[in-house]
């Protein structure tokens, strides 16, 4: 189990909206807590009123938030209650300001534990990957601007005053997006850092923190986009050709066995364009259903049942919550030299299988009913242990995953070799569930489908029949909720805006204008 400061460290790194990189270990929540929100509480880097003073070019910044603050004001519908402080880093300062978010923090043996759990769950094909370096590369450049939550201040990075009217554009648009974050931190307490699922199927909840992160995300992205058609192409109405965008973009982003477009590691990078993606497409939804109002979407900031596979499908799901505490025990979990505790929800088991799935199956977000991860490790010679339960809303659903699951174990390692092969296969004596058996050079594995639960257990030893016994035989059973929120310290992370820029919007006008059925008029 990893140390308490490790901990401490880890808290450090939540933020609103993601996941964190984590109490005991650095887990699957990390894969999008320093990048992919975005906007999380970030430090302020360096502090002022918009009173004071300025040079010329950060009296520029601020003249453009205060013009751009205005017409959010309009376009969102609520007014900011304080004006926003427009400042200004120099790439040099930007460039100190990064050194300071991948510190010295980000060294040690849990990012070596986490790689590994990584790799063997198949989220990454190569053995030899490193999640700190990975990620550094992924998240350590790029960002044009951010805003930091519970200072009012939006910060741009590398302002030029000689940028061209396109690169003006994308800016402005970019500081649109910000300037949403700076309403739901005035107006809806979008950054709290005690927001908690009401659910509790993890310590860690990341399928409740990605569907979080992709309110906070999406509504500022959809914003941002009716402040490109609306304000910046002038065309009307912005809100029928935003939607239309979005879902013609989403229908391309859910087709994920085509995805070849995605750098590697694919997971990574699949996942972090998701808020920008899926969220702005549920918010749009959610704003036309409501007549064009905000009520909707502000409502969604309060609700602490939020899943991915809602924010996919636009469906209610209830999770099931699994017997995390029985589970533990069983793998030895508190002796461990790590472990990971969480439900990774819909969106990442749609990354993780994506080479194998149609574009409905990850609209339909494969009828995730829950999921609960625990990995394991004993000894750092060797892979981890695990079991990875899954609840499906169907049988249906559940043959599906469980054949689909099959695939991915065998063929998870970028080898010639298969990682593991099928060694028996039987039904339980008592015809509760139905097991395969794999055998690896490091694994053993068993797949169970018990009606529409499947689960996943690898390196386990004896234990995995106790361990699916207990799960099978809570499915009926009342579960006790985990203990009440947990306080979570600020993070010192940027906003990286990933949603798509006006050069990137301009080859869609055309399909938007297919779409809705009218002529697009010109910009003015």
């Amino acid at each position: 189990m990893a140390s308490r400061a490790v901990a401490a460290i880890a808290r450090q790194y939540r933020w609103r909206g993601a996941v964190n990189l984590r109490g005991r270990g650095c887990t699957m929540a990390g894969i999008l807590a320093i990048g992919a929100v975005v906007t999380g509480c970030l430090w302020d880097p360096n502090p002022a009123s918009a009173s004071g003073s300025q040079s010329t070019t950060e009296s520029s910044v601020q003249r453009m938030v205060d013009s751009i603050a205005a017409v959010m004001e309009d376009i969102r519908g609520a007014g900011f209650d304080r004006r926003v402080c427009g400042r200004l880093l120099t790439d040099a300062e930007w460039s100190e300001y990064q050194t300071g978010i991948f510190d010295s923090s980000w060294q040690g043996t849990y990012f070596e534990d986490y790689s590994v759990e990584l790799f063997q769950l198949g989220f990454t094909r190569d053995s030899t990957f490193d999640f700190a370096q990975e990620y550094q590369e992924v998240y350590g450049s790029g960002v044009a601007g951010f805003y930091v939550p519970g200072s009012d201040s939006l910060y741009v990075v590398g302002y030029d005053q000689d940028l061209s009217q396109d690169q003006r554009d994308n800016l402005h648009s970019i500081v649109a997006h910000e300037l949403v974050h700076a309403l739901q931190d005035q107006h809806l307490h979008a950054f709290d850092s005690t927001i908690e699922s009401s659910v509790h199927c993890s310590w860690l909840e990341t399928d409740f923190d990605l569907a979080h992160q992709h309110v906070v995300e999406g509504d500022a992205e959809f914003c941002r986009v009716l402040f490109i058609y609306g304000h910046q192409l002038r065309i009307s109405p912005a809100s029928q050709y935003a939607r239309a965008y979005f879902s013609d973009v989403r229908s391309d982003y859910l087709d994920v066995a085509s995805q070849d477009s995605f750098p590697q590691p694919f997971f990574l990078n699949y996942v972090v364009y998701s808020p920008y993606i899926n969220g702005p497409y549920r918010v749009g939804n959610i704003y036309q259903a409501g007549g064009n109002s905000w009520s909707g979407v502000d409502d969604l900031f309060s609700r602490t049942n939020l899943t991915m596979a809602e924010i996919i499908t636009g469906e209610q799901v209830t999770p099931r919550c699994f017997p995390t505490a029985q589970l533990r025990d069983a793998l030895r979990a508190s002796s461990s030299l790590y472990w990971d505790d969480d439900n990774l929800g819909a969106l990442l088991i749609i990354a993780l299988l994506a080479p194998r799935l149609s574009a409905q199956e990850a609209a339909d977000a494969l009828g995730w009913a829950g999921d609960y991860l625990l990995y394991v490790r004993h000894a750092r010679d060797s892979l981890g242990s695990m079991v990875w339960a899954f609840s499906f809303t169907d049988k249906t659903s559940a043959d599906r995953f469980y054949a689909l699951l099959g695939d991915h174990v065998v063929q998870r390692f970028d080898t010639a070799a298969p990682a593991c092969s099928l060694a028996g296969e039987e039904w339980s004596s008592d015809s509760l569930y139905f097991v395969q058996t794999y055998e690896g050079s490091s694994l053993q594995t068993q797949l169970v489908q018990s009606d529409d639960e499947v689960y996943w257990l690898e390196n386990a030893g004896g234990q995995w029949a106790d361990m699916v016994d207990i799960l099978v035989s809570s499915r009926n059973q009342p579960l006790a909720k985990a203990p009440a929120a947990r306080p979570r310290a600020p993070t010192k992370v940027p906003h990286t805006p990933r949603g798509p820029s006006l050069p990137l919007l301009l080859p869609k006008l055309k399909e938007a204008e297919r779409l809705i059925g009218r002529n697009l008029p010109t910009k003015g």
